[in-house]
Parts: structure tokens; sequence; C-alpha cells
């Protein structure tokens, strides 16, 4: 056997095979396990890679969505909104329908990008308990851009962009 200084042993063939014919080290734990243990850190950092990076938009990068005009809908289920993208024209006032399809609370709320504390708030609708439809009368926004909508009782699984054209 060869021991590498600082490093596991290497070994040319199995220091002991278990009553089931896999080989085992010295302490009796399977030699495969430990190649298992190395290759899911690398299975994970190959599955991060290949999703890409969270990129910024550049001044000629397209919108992720196009306005639809001044009456928008979303349904709300359980903890997800059906879409993750809304748009409307700057300097148009906009309705929103929430259709909540479920008993849980929900509501929708307009931030500036990178900003959702109180001096970022565009607008925030009422907070209701399905399931009910709730129209909400949204003034113009009349800076175009990029902006965050969200569900104040689902922050981190019921958000989108919300684009002002």
């Amino acid at each position: 056997m060869n021991r590498t200084p600082g490093g596991p042993s290497v070994a040319s063939r199995p220091e002991r095979m278990s009553p089931a014919g896999e080989e085992v080290d010295a302490m009796g734990v399977r030699r495969w396990h430990a190649g298992i243990r190395l290759l899911v850190p690398w299975s994970v950092v190959v599955a991060l890679a290949s999703c890409g990076g969270a990129t910024e938009k550049g001044p000629g990068d397209p919108a992720p969505c196009e306005p639809e005009g001044t009456a928008l809908s979303i349904v709300a289920e359980d903890t997800v909104f059906d879409r993750d993208c809304m748009a409307v024209r700057a300097g148009q006032p906009f309705t929103i329908e929430l259709r909540s399809e479920d008993t849980q609370e929900h509501n929708v709320a307009i931030f500036r990008e990178g900003e959702e504390t109180p001096a970022g708030l565009i607008f925030r609708g009422e907070t209701f308990r399905g399931p009910q439809t709730l129209v909400y009368e949204v003034p113009a926004i009349a800076e175009a851009g990029t902006y965050v909508f969200r569900c104040d009782v689902h922050l981190s699984t019921m958000r989108g962009t919300f684009v002002v054209a």
C-alpha cells in the first residue's frame, strides 16, 4: 500500500472484502462510498454552472415580457403565481386582477428593482384571503424600467419581474 503525505492511502488491491464481496477499507467502510462523497460536490458544481448565474441586463437586452394593455391579471395558488412577468406602458394607470385559488392570504406589491424597502415601494395592494378575486387600481408609473412584483405574505416564492416600457 502506498501513502501520500497527508492524504489517503492508495492501494492497488482492496485491503479487505466484505461478506457481500465489496471492497472495504481497514475500518470496514465500502471503498466506493468515498468516491461518491467526492462526486456529489462536483455534480453540484456542474449543475450550478450549467444553470448560469444572474446577469445584469444591458441597455440593449430585450425585456422579459411586453406590455399587454392596462388590464393585467394574475392567479395565486398555494405559494406561487401563475406568471413571473407582467408589463405595462409608462405613464398609464392600470389594473391588476388577482384571483386567489386557495384559502391563503395573498396580495400584489410592486417595488423598484433591488429596493424592496418602504423607500422602493411603488404600489401595495390589499392582502386578502381566497378563494376570491380582487381588482387593484394602480396609478401610472412614470419611469420606464424593470421593477419587482411580489406577494408580501410569501416573499421568497411569489415574485416576478414587472416591466414598465
